[in-house]
């Protein structure tokens, strides 16, 4: 009898562990759920910032300035430096369809950013974020090795 107590307290002895570690497993199970809950609320509000910040942006950009001027870009620190050819019409008033491509290298300078289209176009970017939200951008479509399209900047 006493063998039958042994083993029955040993049983009893296994059912409580694999309780207590099913708990153990639920509670760590619970811990990280509760921590992506957490991490989701997070985000959320990140997102609700960045939302309410772009909002407000787009709206100063709408907005004529308080002083009655246009904006320009002489608020920019990069406008004024000579570093950027691109900035200034003259540069791009030079720029002809059919002429080479290194036409757009020498007026304008270096680009932003480049991309190629699936037809074999590569597209010159040339653009400047200016203080408020906005940007401004120009554009060289070139193929070939010739000049396809000309897009002057514009303020967006």
């Amino acid at each position: 009898m006493r063998i039958r107590t042994s083993n029955t307290t040993m049983i009893l002895l296994a059912g409580l562990i694999a309780i207590a570690l099913g708990m153990r497993t639920a509670s760590a199970n619970d811990l990280k759920i509760s921590q992506m809950e957490q991490d989701i609320r997070e985000l959320q509000r990140v997102v609700q910032q960045q939302t309410r910040r772009i909002e407000s942006l787009e709206s100063a950009a709408r907005s004529p300035r308080t002083d009655g001027a246009p904006r320009s870009l002489t608020s920019s620190p990069a406008a004024s430096n000579s570093a950027y050819p691109w900035l200034k019409i003259e540069s791009w008033d030079k720029l002809r369809v059919g002429a080479p491509a290194s036409d757009a290298l020498s007026a304008l300078g270096p680009p932003t950013t480049t991309r190629k289209s699936q037809t074999g176009e590569q597209t010159l970017f040339y653009t400047l974020e200016l203080d408020g939200g906005g940007f401004l951008s120009g554009q060289v479509v070139v193929a070939s090795g010739r000049i396809v399209e000309v897009h002057k900047p514009t303020l967006k």
